[in-house]
């Protein structure tokens, strides 16, 4: 029996290509770059910090799909990871995997976080601790043996994921030593972090309803169709995904890799473009309260019931939950504030939870990559009172599988 913990030091380097062209603007901001790594907003000195829950998306990895980018594709990806084992004593096992033995070029696994992707999320951790430890000392300085009282970390069983989480872990307490604080997972059958139809039998009937409805298909037929068959031909790929051709091109742009030849900005935003159409498409399907409630309501359920405990006095006062873009949107989109735009690399929503010193209220507020959001159901207001944020979030949540349908 092992447990994987987060004293997990993540090495991992992708190849770069010659200077690409400059890159379109909207992916320079999806790449993850340095102003999305904003902590949220202290509360004002009149208010009691009762408990912080962050949801991160991880950071810059490696392509994901299987099969792969295009045919032909041959950038190498070399990625190299060192996990810690909770034995008696730990142990610390370097990761190489066999080049030649995966799906990509190189040695990553599809998905893999990244050297970037690591420094990502340490620079996220670094960003919190300045304002949870060193400005209002609400987080120990330093973890010591009673650390999973005070901090929740999770993460769902992929690897970047974990070492998302990893690499927060490490920004937030420096030399954090090997088990000192768990990584708590579980099997992806029983996992909320994301859209889950195994878990929610009913967000594939949804799903399958707005994949086949008229307005979707209309989409597909006159502009998904097309925008494959011209980039299919030019790559000279029948097969190409087009979905597959976005997600290869994302994550090589993010490290200075071209486009591939004959395929110019103007075409790959189109694609992009396509991608993010069909997947807001399915988050407001039929609406964005009835998706919401059966891609991320159980996580919210989980995430109120950390916010009545806190209300109550009990730990942890620090979650951080690692997962993904579609976590992030389905989140943002339920709660009717996502912007529309491709979640970032390493992009955080976190929820601080405050009593106000002068009236004993309690108050929530949420923000996206630093910037503050006004919740519609609570009036406009950021500071939103318990009672109106219960209010709003009780139509999308779940506290059962059973419920899902």
């Amino acid at each position: 029996m092992w447990q994987h913990v987060v004293g997990i030091v993540l090495v991992a380097v992708a190849a770069a290509a010659a200077a690409a062209a400059p890159l379109p603007p909207f992916y320079t901001y999806s790449c993850g770059v340095a102003d999305v790594l904003a902590p949220p907003q202290p509360p004002s000195p009149s208010h009691t910090l009762l408990q912080v829950q962050v949801v991160v998306r991880h950071g810059d990895r490696a392509p994901m799909y299987d099969p792969p980018c295009w045919a032909g594709y041959d950038e190498p990806w070399t990625c190299a990871t060192l996990e810690t084992l909770a034995y008696s004593p730990a142990v610390l096992l370097p990761v190489f995997n066999l080049a030649g033995r995966n799906v990509l070029p190189g040695n990553c696994t599809l998905g893999q976080l990244t050297a970037r992707g690591f420094e990502q999320h340490a620079a996220n951790g670094a960003a919190f601790r300045a304002l949870y430890v060193d400005k209002l000392g609400f987080l120990p300085a330093t973890l010591g043996d009673n650390a999973s009282s005070a901090v929740f970390v999770r993460a769902d069983a992929d690897s970047r994921t974990r070492d998302s989480a990893a690499g927060f872990v490490q920004g937030l307490w420096p030399g954090t030593a090997p088990g000192v604080l768990p990584l708590h997972t579980m099997d992806a059958q029983y996992d909320d972090l994301s859209p889950n139809e195994r878990l929610c039998p009913g967000l594939g009937t949804i799903e399958d309803e707005a994949h086949a409805s008229e307005a979707y298909q209309k989409h597909k037929a006159e502009i998904t169709a097309p925008l494959q068959q011209r980039i299919a031909s030019i790559l000279g790929d029948p097969s190409l995904d087009i979905d597959s051709f976005v997600d290869c091109s994302v994550c090589g742009l993010c490290h200075g890799v071209p486009l591939p030849s004959g395929i110019g900005n103007k075409l790959f935003e189109a694609a992009y473009n396509d991608s993010v159409w069909r997947y807001l498409y399915y988050l407001n399907y039929p609406n964005a309260t009835v998706y919401g409630r059966y891609s991320i309501g159980l996580l919210l359920g989980e995430i109120t019931a950390n916010i009545d405990a806190a209300t109550g006095g009990r730990i942890p006062r620090f979650f951080l939950f690692s997962a993904h873009d579609s976590t992030v949107e389905s989140l943002l989109t339920a709660l009717g504030v996502f912007d529309g735009l491709w979640t970032p690399f390493a992009s955080h929503v976190a929820f601080q939870v405050y009593r106000k010193d002068d009236t004993g209220g309690v108050s929530v507020d949420l923000s996206y990559n630093g910037v503050a959001l006004a919740l519609p159901a609570c009036g406009g207001r950021v500071d939103c009172p318990l009672d109106a944020f219960k209010a709003a979030v009780a139509p999308l949540i779940l506290t059962d599988p059973l419920q899902c349908g």
